[in-house]
């Protein structure tokens, strides 16, 4: 098994993410459950504009806060931002 620096997880979830699908996934399921943007920028610790400027691909997405916005939905980061090809 190949052991990952978490510098290099870092790169990897760059490497993999699409931004434009996963930011549209991650708003539908914030509107799925019904959670306003201030509601989940309140849980994970940033301001409403950050987390606006995410699902708008505004700003960059780390991969710590995509562990803080997977716990709201009870979900793992790779839940929402990875997809298998």
């Amino acid at each position: 098994c190949e052991k990952f620096t978490l510098s290099q997880y870092f790169i990897d979830f760059y490497k993999y993410i699409n931004y434009n699908l996963f930011m549209k996934k991650l708003k539908e399921l914030r509107l799925k459950y019904n959670y306003s943007i201030v509601y989940i920028s309140n849980l994970i610790g940033i301001s409403p504009t950050y987390y606006w400027q995410i699902e708008n691909k505004d700003r960059r997405l780390y991969y710590e806060l995509a562990i803080k916005i997977a716990k709201v939905f009870n979900l793992k980061p790779d839940d929402i931002f990875y997809e298998e090809y």
